[in-house]
């Protein structure tokens, strides 16, 4: 009997983002005293219950990387606001996907180094932030970019648990006095009937905080020119979440 590879072996970026997610999880329940083997047990017994795993399996292999997963919203802010990629009315130019200066080609270069073209732009056109018009070229149609489709959203949200999960295992290496930031505000007894006036209330004060927050790092990122050693990632990323105790097995 052929006994099959392991999981990863082949270079599947689905389970390299796995893996990255899993060794971090298990550190963290180191603290509380479990084993990763106590972990996988427990991992095997719920993959066994009735309803554990509702959703079909998605063979597709075109996983992108963490940069190409977050290189939608960077294309579409410099093809809003550099001048290069603006017209006299200062509106986004249509674009060329290649060849022609500027073309999407080159704007993909200036703002996401790496990511390929093609990706960038499949993804774009999908999330309805770029459309091709009957002429051929590209144009900008929604500065915000929302990914569609299930299999997308489930591997932003991995991106995201992962980056989540880097910043807690920080924050629990080091001491207190080192500054490390791990704040949350809670609200344990909240109406129900008055949850989506505090969803919108809350995703308004974090979209102007984040984009704050992203004007700023963009004034003082690393030059183009710079060495890929001297380079670093920021991520900022805000979570909203509702802990519903009929629903979560919250016994509050």
């Amino acid at each position: 009997m052929q006994r099959s590879s392991p999981p990863g072996s082949n270079g599947d970026l689905r389970w390299t983002l796995v893996d990255s997610i899993l060794r971090r999880l298990l550190l963290l329940i180191a603290h509380l005293g479990i084993s990763p083997a106590e972990f996988g047990k427990r991992v095997s017994q719920m993959a066994r219950e009735p309803g554990g795993s509702k959703v079909e399996p998605n063979l597709q292999s075109d996983t992108r990387t963490f940069a190409e997963v977050h290189s939608g919203p960077e294309i579409m802010r410099i093809w809003y606001r550099d001048l290069d990629f603006l017209d006299a009315s200062g509106n986004p130019r249509q674009l060329a996907a290649e060849g022609r200066t500027p073309s999407f080609e080159q704007l993909v270069h200036r703002s996401a180094p790496g990511v390929r073209p093609s990706t960038a732009l499949s993804d774009l056109v999908a999330a309805g932030a770029v459309e091709v018009t009957e002429e051929g070229l590209l144009a900008a149609r929604s500065f915000s970019v929302v990914v569609s489709g299930a299999a997308r959203r489930a591997e932003m949200a991995l991106y995201s648990i992962d980056n989540l999960l880097t910043s807690v295992d920080g924050n629990v290496r080091l001491t207190p006095s080192a500054g490390t930031l791990q704040r949350e505000a809670v609200c344990v007894r909240f109406d129900r009937k008055q949850l989506p006036r505090i969803q919108r209330h809350l995703t308004e004060q974090c979209l102007a905080t984040l984009e704050q927050a992203d004007d700023w790092l963009h004034e003082h990122r690393a030059a183009p020119a710079a060495r890929a050693r001297d380079a670093a990632t920021v991520v900022v990323g805000m979570y909203l979440t509702t802990r519903d105790g009929k629903n979560a097995g919250d016994p509050r």
